[in-house]
């Protein structure tokens, strides 16, 4: 008989409580299980390294690999990045047995959903804050080489090129398009055609962007936001 066996015979439930997951966002965890069954089986049953920077996790913030919702193991400081929601059990006719929720449930279901909808808009609100505060950053950052570009009418466009592939709102060309583009860098753009036009010559050209940029944008949105909420269940 082997070593594993005889840890096997003599832990009988050791192998059970390992393959309970742990709770996870700060919730104790259940027992220890042996170290040599941890050893064997944890890095093929749980996701213990952060999906988003890499780093191991403790223990209890480890996620099984065959998780129902498709959750991913984060560490404390990627964790506060995402819009953490409770599952909502009683908000929908498609998703509930609606016959037997009651009109309290419902109201404590739609308050829930209209806080998850609060926090999503925040979410949006914070990206267009950042965006706003790192609008044409390089033109103050490399102004000698807008400047010289200016002199010339832009018949010289070293600086305008690569203005273009560092910032995300120049979405009127195709090459100022990044691969992401959301509605965030849309809304960018518009206001920042808007201000200029009627700063400049008082009016604004038209903004003839391509329906498949849109609809890219607004894709890569709903995406954007979808992978940032982790749902407590």
């Amino acid at each position: 008989m082997t070593t594993i066996d005889r840890t096997h015979e003599e832990c009988a439930d050791c192998f059970k409580r390992l393959l309970e997951p742990p709770m996870c966002n700060g919730h104790v965890a259940g027992p220890t299980p042996c170290s040599q069954y941890e050893a064997m089986l944890s890095h093929e049953i749980y996701h213990k390294r952060c999906h988003d920077c890499g780093k191991f996790v403790k223990k209890r913030e480890w996620v099984p690999k065959n998780h129902a919702w498709k959750k991913h193991a984060l560490c404390r400081e990627c964790f506060s990045n995402y819009l953490e929601i409770k599952k909502s059990g009683t908000a929908d006719t498609r998703t509930c047995d609606f016959g037997k929720v009651t009109k309290e449930q419902l109201k404590v279901s739609s308050y829930q959903h209209i806080r998850d909808v609060e926090k999503g808009i925040n979410f949006f609100i914070g990206m267009l804050i950042a965006a706003a505060k790192q609008h044409d950053f390089d033109k103050i950052g490399d102004i000698d080489g807008f400047h010289r570009d200016f002199l010339t009418g832009f018949k010289s466009t070293t600086w305008w090129d690569e203005h273009r592939k560092i910032n995300r709102h120049h979405l009127l060309q195709e090459d100022g398009v990044p691969k992401d583009v959301t509605l965030i860098d849309v809304l960018e753009m518009i206001v920042d055609c808007v201000m200029a036009g009627m700063g400049r010559s008082g009016d604004v050209y038209p903004l003839n962007i391509s329906e498949k940029v849109l609809m890219d944008a607004f894709n890569n949105t709903a995406n954007l936001l979808k992978n940032k909420i982790v749902v407590e269940t």
